[in-house]
């Protein structure tokens, strides 16, 4: 009762102030007063457009401000949509490129920081390999092939060749070229066994003592037996010195048992007892730190039918003509190869040439290249190289180029010819290629490069393809390799010797001699390094200075992105919800009236 009073109380008031307003002129303006709203309904504005409202008018974005309805026109914010999208566009333009670059090329090689001296690495492995096969008094390798064909187109029954010879003959025809193989094609067809390849071959080759008459590593006289040991090569037996041992170079597990490709250390455990590290060290740059070899041969042991020879044209179709005779080979000595102590030498791929009489001096600039841990943490496919743990081989424990191209050599050869060159890795069971096969050899050597080589050999095409492609020969992230420079002249032994008055007491008219020397020629190199160009860093950076030249933006204003788009709307939501609630609490008075007095 006392609010239905109250009530009216109220509205004669009202009535009362209203015809007084009127007897004065004077108007009313009465504040508009809020509604109730219904269940479904919102504010004037949803929640999205408020929220969109809010962005535009806060944003850090360049140009987004200009999207907002109020106060502009709609050509005004067409002009701006347009400037804007073409921004974006020209910004993701400049970042897929920048992706491009640093996904196909992340990797720099680069000159290293610093010098390294010549201390700090091993001496390189030296390999040098007799061009004579044999001693004639073990094998007069071109009497016996001579009077071998003879008696091999004579129909005599009284000529009957020692089979030991024939077996003997073989096995160092072996190691002869190919253009005396197209001249002797006929030494294929005679009957031998051929099984023990090289166990003939280590027993006739070179007595090493005569061979190698004087050696001197960093200025001091040492036996040249313990260093310089047997290795097996496509070239026959050689000499190596400063390579790692057998077991640290193959799986020993994976090769064959039936002979060593390097000659046990074992011989000269007492001498190696004494060194501190092996593969030795250099000592320093210059000639008296190298190494130094004095090489001995018999003049009457030199044999010119596997090097040098002269034939008919008519036995050989794949030679160099000169007046109708065929010239096989010109030159006799040694061929010399230098290359890593972990690398098994394949001399017939690159070697230098050593002559008679002379004396040698090549001087060595190493070229070294290594990775830098930023770079290692890419794919081998980006950096284009392998570690020892990426690339598995199954006869080599430590990768390398070589390593790889003479293991994928030895199974081009294996599935060409049915067998392997007798210097080749191989597992027990695979068998030794007899010289019958030794074109097919020579010609899985051949193959062994681009597919389209591949194309003479149709029935096989596929298989070599793929086994070609596989071999994925990639240098190591870690490699060495020499520069030379080569001086050479002549040795005169003999006015040598008459000055010092010991010409009677040598026979030097019998013996050829050959002197070596092999040294650093600068103390210090420089290293190249692969690094990495661009890192997750370096694009990061790239993608933020493009988005801060096109738009503006940065780390914070992508946040405020997802700021707007996530945890904003939730808020706005809520507020209107708190507002709706709260609205039929409110008491609906009438607020004081404005009262204007009319001019």
């Amino acid at each position: 009762m006392k609010g239905l009073a109250a009530n009216r109380y109220r509205y004669r008031r009202l009535v009362s102030l209203l015809v007084a307003l009127h007897r004065c002129k004077c108007s009313v303006r009465v504040p508009s007063v809020p509604m109730k709203m219904g269940p479904g309904q919102r504010s004037r504005r949803s929640v999205r457009a408020e929220v969109f409202q809010e962005y535009c008018a806060n944003s850090s974005v360049h140009g987004v401000r200009y999207f907002d309805r109020d106060g502009r026109t709609s050509c005004e914010r067409f002009w701006w949509a347009v400037a804007f999208l073409l921004s974006m566009a020209g910004c993701g333009i400049m970042i897929y490129k920048t992706y491009v670059k640093w996904n196909q090329a992340p990797i720099i090689v680069t000159f290293s920081e610093k010098t390294t001296p010549v201390w700090d690495m091993q001496f390189p492995a030296i390999t040098i390999c007799p061009e004579t096969k044999v001693p004639a008094a073990k094998l007069n390798f071109t009497g016996e092939l001579n009077g071998l064909l003879e008696s091999f187109h004579s129909y005599a029954t009284n000529s009957t060749p020692d089979d030991d010879v024939i077996e003997q003959l073989k096995a160092i025809s072996q190691l002869c070229n190919m253009i005396f193989h197209s001249g002797n094609r006929w030494l294929r067809r005679v009957n031998a066994t051929e099984d023990n390849v090289v166990d003939v071959m280590k027993n006739m080759s070179l007595d090493r003592d005569d061979t190698l008459a004087v050696c001197i590593y960093g200025n001091q006289y040492t036996r040249c037996e313990p260093h310089l040991r047997e290795t097996i090569t496509e070239e026959g037996i050689c000499y190596t010195f400063n390579m790692l041992p057998e077991d640290e170079i193959f799986r020993k597990t994976a090769l064959h048992t039936e002979y060593n490709y390097t000659e046990k250390w074992t011989d000269y455990w007492g001498y190696f007892e004494q060194l501190t590290t092996y593969p030795l060290y250099a000592v320093g740059a210059g000639l008296h730190a190298g190494l130094t070899i004095y090489l001995k041969h018999s003049q009457e042991d030199t044999d010119y039918l596997c090097t040098v020879c002269i034939l008919p044209m008519s036995r050989c179709r794949m030679c160099y003509p000169l007046s109708g005779l065929l010239l096989q080979g010109f030159s006799q000595g040694y061929k010399l190869m230098i290359h890593d102590p972990d690398e098994y030498p394949q001399v017939s791929l690159r070697n230098v040439r050593l002559p008679f009489n002379h004396e040698i001096s090549i001087a060595l600039k190493p070229q070294m290249i290594t990775t830098a841990q930023s770079a290692a943490d890419y794919s081998w496919q980006k950096r284009q190289c392998f570690f020892n743990h990426e690339r598995h081989l199954r006869f080599f424990q430590i990768y390398n180029q070589q390593n790889c191209e003479l293991e994928c050599l030895a199974n081009l050869t294996l599935e060409l010819c049915g067998c392997v060159r007798f210097s080749m890795p191989r597992a027990n069971g695979t068998k030794v290629c007899k010289l019958s096969q030794w074109e097919c050899m020579f010609r899985a050597q051949r193959l062994l490069g681009p597919s389209h080589t591949l194309e003479e050999e149709e029935p096989w095409h596929d298989n070599l393809v793929e086994l070609v492609e596989g071999c994925n020969c990639l240098p190591g992230c870690s490699s060495v390799h020499y520069d030379v420079e080569i001086t050479q002249t002549s040795l005169d032994i003999e006015n040598f010797l008459r000055a010092n008055n010991e010409l009677k007491s040598y026979k030097m008219d019998k013996y050829y001699i050959t002197t070596l020397a092999i040294y650093f020629k600068e103390s210090y190199f420089i290293t190249s390094k692969r690094s990495e160009l661009y890192g997750w860093v370096d694009f990061l950076a790239n993608c933020g200075g493009l988005f801060g030249l096109f738009m503006g933006v940065s780390i914070l204003s992508l946040l405020e992105i997802f700021y707007f788009l996530t945890i904003r709307p939730f808020s706005v939501r809520r507020k209107i919800r708190i507002a709706e609630q709260r609205l039929p609490n409110e008491v609906h008075n009438s607020l004081l009236a404005v009262v204007t007095k009319v001019e």
